[in-house]
């Protein structure tokens, strides 16, 4: 029997319900990622070191809590730092869990992966290492170090460099440095990351670059040297203007070029032994999965093959997974795409597309080639081997020839006549009885969501996202919007700081509280445009008083000098915190008669 209508919407609602749920399921996390993050990959026994954990576009709803950590004397929990920005209608957020560590002993230092609890599921790191070394002694005030994890590597295998610009006095220019690579290929490179460490009582600011370089010849090669170009501040003169002491018109600078000497790389050919004959090149250490978008074809269709290779190694170049050629089948070279876990892209997943066009029946299954690469961390040869994935192709009649026997032979029948198609309408509409062929499959239950649930489903997901674009563009922020946006969340981090006696945040965030808020007060562009030269005239012309004007100078100092100087008490936190605040009210006061 015909299945009613009630039955229709009784199974089309549970069939929406259950698309519904797939909706939620499958995009709460769409673009998610949590990833672990050193502020130094080379370390001194004895010193602290800043982790992060970094999550990307989702919400954590518990600090994660960290693993044993080899090495790691101690474990203390900073506090969160949060970022969100919209671009042309589009949001997007990053919340950092920062984590000081005191280290105590040397050799590499491991961090496992971290579960990180969000709304909608749960994420996870991958790993991150490092390198605790002895104590080294120095002499100079300013001096480069060149840092490497390995002096030995294969040709062709991608290693990380490191380095690191570490000063006791105030910088204020460092030129790029300047680097030999002789026999190397340069890759990715990170951008400069800036920390603080006390050693021996004094404070050390580090500017610290990392980059990848390859090898492309076998011997004994050098990496390096490296020299790069400062300013130095050496003394204080008294200043002359207002800000002159932010601006750098009150210091005494000299110039200097500090060195790292060439770090010798023994580059070692790939052996012959017990190479594949399969083998194009992979090093490192992967492993390999290949899909297919479909398996029930018919003789001219088209498949996507989709390779996966995820692991740790040099994935600039890496072949792709290949396709057994058969007859009947012809591949099509596709696209190619790379997730990398780290700024320098030594872990990721890299995955590979390629276009299939089935041209017999007989084709039933896929079958891949062995996939071998050079393991660089055991030095031998490895062969992944991938499963075939089996096809069912129909051939032109719709049969599957190879597991579908021909039908039987119907007799004819001489007496039966083919009534005209005018004749087909009256006997269709005649047919209120139950058919002789069984029941109607429109019955089944699935029937309704098999139908309309994808439509309605699609078009339930244009209606949602259009609804959300049109919001986002009504709540669209404006420049200001976002200035003063940054203005609260700089004063949160200011007043969080000066809570933990984080020296380091506080003095970061004050500068730049107080450049976007003058900025604002004034009606500049943005708060690159606040310069040493109109701001005390700009202030007073709005009528600041003038001892506001004295502590936005000396607030201004001594964000400049907190830079590599020395770090402050919690007391003189608060102090400053204290000065600070009143010096917003001012400001804001005067962007509220703008």
């Amino acid at each position: 029997m015909v299945s009613s209508i009630p039955d229709i919407h009784s199974a089309l609602r549970r069939g929406l319900g259950l698309f519904a749920l797939l909706l939620v399921a499958t995009g709460t996390l769409v673009g998610a990622s949590a990833r672990l993050e050193l502020d130094r990959l080379f370390m001194e026994s004895g010193e602290t070191v800043l982790l992060r954990i970094v999550v990307e576009d989702a919400d954590p709803t518990a600090v994660p809590p960290l693993p044993p950590i080899p090495l790691a004397a101690s474990k203390e929990y900073l506090g969160p730092e949060r970022r969100s920005q919209t671009v042309n209608g589009v949001s997007s957020s990053q919340t950092s869990f920062r984590y000081r560590l005191q280290l105590q002993g040397t050799g590499e230092i491991q961090i496992p992966p971290v579960a990180v609890i969000v709304n909608g599921g749960r994420l996870e790191t991958a790993p991150v290492s490092g390198y605790v070394l002895p104590p080294q002694e120095r002499t100079n005030s300013v001096s480069l170090h060149l840092y490497t994890a390995r002096d030995t590597c294969y040709v062709g295998e991608t290693i990380a460099y490191e380095l690191q610009l570490q000063a006791g006095i105030n910088l204020r220019e460092a030129a790029p440095p300047k680097m030999s690579f002789d026999g190397f290929v340069i890759g990715r490179a990170s951008p400069n990351l800036q920390s603080q460490i006390v050693r021996d009582g004094a404070v050390i600011g580090i500017v610290t670059t990392r980059q990848a370089a390859t090898p492309t010849k076998e011997g004994d090669l050098l990496l390096g040297p490296v020299s790069q170009e400062i300013v130095a501040e050496v003394g204080r003169r008294r200043p002359t203007s207002l800000l002159d002491q932010f601006f750098g018109g009150g210091a005494e600078l000299q110039r200097a070029v500090v060195e790292a000497p060439a770090r010798p790389i023994r580059v070692l050919p790939l052996p012959t032994a017990g190479r594949p004959t399969d083998f194009t090149g992979a090093l490192g250490r992967f492993t390999v999965q290949a899909s297919v978008s479909r398996t029930n074809l018919s003789i001219g269709d088209a498949v996507t093959v989709r390779f996966v290779v995820a692991g740790r190694g040099s994935f600039d170049g890496l072949p792709s997974p290949r396709i057994l050629a058969v007859e009947g089948l012809k591949a099509y070279s596709g696209t190619n795409s790379f997730q990398a876990d780290d700024v320098l892209g030594l872990t990721g997943t890299k995955t590979f597309e390629e276009v299939v066009v089935i041209e017999s029946a007989s084709i039933r299954a896929l079958q891949f080639e062995p996939f071998s690469f050079f393991d660089t961390g055991t030095g031998r040869y490895t062969t992944a081997r991938l499963r075939p994935i089996g096809l069912s192709v129909k051939d032109a009649g719709g049969n599957h020839p190879a597991t579908t026997p021909p039908p039987a032979a119907i007799p004819p029948e001489p007496d039966r006549k083919v009534p005209p198609a005018a004749d087909l309408m009256p006997l269709m509409a005649s047919s209120a009885g139950p058919a002789s062929m069984g029941p109607s499959w429109t019955g089944a239950p699935w029937f309704g969501v098999v139908i309309l649930a994808p439509i309605l489903g699609l078009g339930l997901l244009a209606g949602v996202r259009g609804l959300r674009s049109r919001r986002a563009q009504a709540t669209l922020p404006t420049r200001r919007d976002l200035a003063q946006m940054s203005v609260r969340d700089q004063h949160a981090t200011l007043r969080q700081a000066a809570l933990t006696g984080n020296s380091k945040a506080f003095f970061d965030a004050l500068a730049a509280v107080l450049r976007q808020q003058v900025s604002l007060s004034l009606g500049l562009a943005s708060a690159a445009s606040v310069t040493a030269g109109d701001v005390d005239q700009l202030l007073q012309e709005r009528g600041m008083p003038a001892s506001s004007i004295e502590s936005l100078d000396r607030l201004f100092a001594a964000a400049d000098a907190a830079r590599f100087a020395h770090l402050a008490m919690p007391d003189e936190l608060a102090t400053w915190l204290s000065m600070a605040e009143s010096v917003l009210q001012e400001l804001q006061a005067l962007e509220e008669k703008r």
